[in-house]
């Protein structure tokens, strides 16, 4: 007599699982930063609608000045298209800087880059969820 109503749930539970929207964050490694390097993130979208209310926060973290985040968006990213968010600083020996990005969609993909002043890319790692 139960099975049938605990079956009705269980059911619900996936379907609307399964029809939530699925939106991740996204966590960059630290990259060593250097006097006139920026710190780059990228999204990626490769879904066939938009992923809306991106949101960058890119750290930065030096000896003098301790931890800066700064925040950019939230972006609405077109279907297979992609955003980016940058940050500028003339770091300190010894500079990091990472990136979460939060709203994307499991089909956008984050890249975290370092670029020197001619915007050749120094350094590109993925971003990974937990």
């Amino acid at each position: 007599m139960h099975r049938l109503p605990i079956l009705i749930v269980i059911s619900l539970c996936f379907l609307c699982g399964v029809m939530a929207p699925a939106f991740a964050i996204d966590y960059c490694p630290a990259l060593p930063v250097d006097t006139g390097q920026r710190c780059y993130c990228v999204v990626w979208n490769y879904a066939n609608a938009a992923d809306t209310n991106v949101v960058f926060e890119i750290s930065y973290w030096d000896e003098t000045s301790g931890v800066e985040t700064v925040t950019s968006g939230p972006w609405n990213i077109p279907a297979k298209s992609f955003q980016t968010s940058q940050y500028l600083h003339t770091p300190d020996y010894g500079s990091f800087c990472t990136c979460k990005v939060t709203g994307e969609g499991y089909l956008s993909v984050t890249s975290f880059m370092i670029l020197d002043a001619s915007f050749q890319v120094l350094a590109v790692v993925p971003c990974g969820r937990p």
